[in-house]
């Protein structure tokens, strides 16, 4: 899930608000193909659903974006405290 940052912002966008392809497509700068392979990806682990407002996240997919944030945050503060370290050496 985490491995495709284009998979990541397309999970970002959706929380915001419902989109269709279309909105997606147009927002994020994606090829068609990449925003399509993404949309089948998070559909096919329950992280997005489709109604007749476009995509929303699902209640997984919701669990699933605040862990994502939770590891950004992480990785964040290691990259911080990697570089605070090396200012000491």
């Amino acid at each position: 899930m985490i491995s495709s940052e284009s998979r990541y912002r397309v999970i970002r966008e959706v929380a915001e608000k419902p989109c269709c392809f279309t909105a997606l497509h147009g927002t994020l700068g994606y090829s068609q193909k990449t925003i399509a392979q993404c949309l089948d990806d998070l559909q096919r682990v329950n992280a997005i659903v489709r109604d007749r407002d476009g995509y929303t996240l699902s209640t997984l997919g919701k669990i699933i974006l605040a862990q994502m944030k939770e590891m950004a945050l992480l990785m964040k503060r290691v990259r911080d405290f990697e570089d605070l370290s090396m200012e000491f050496e």
